[in-house]
């Protein structure tokens, strides 16, 4: 079984969008309370 630059590049993505949109959503509640 080989691991393929394109394997990392998808979880790369799989695993950051999250973490992006969970941050984003953090952001803009915080400067909404405030």
């Amino acid at each position: 079984m080989t691991i393929t630059w394109g394997y990392y590049f998808r979880v790369g993505i799989v695993l950051t969008l999250p973490v992006l949109l969970i941050t984003l959503a953090a952001l803009t509640l915080r400067l909404g309370v405030t």
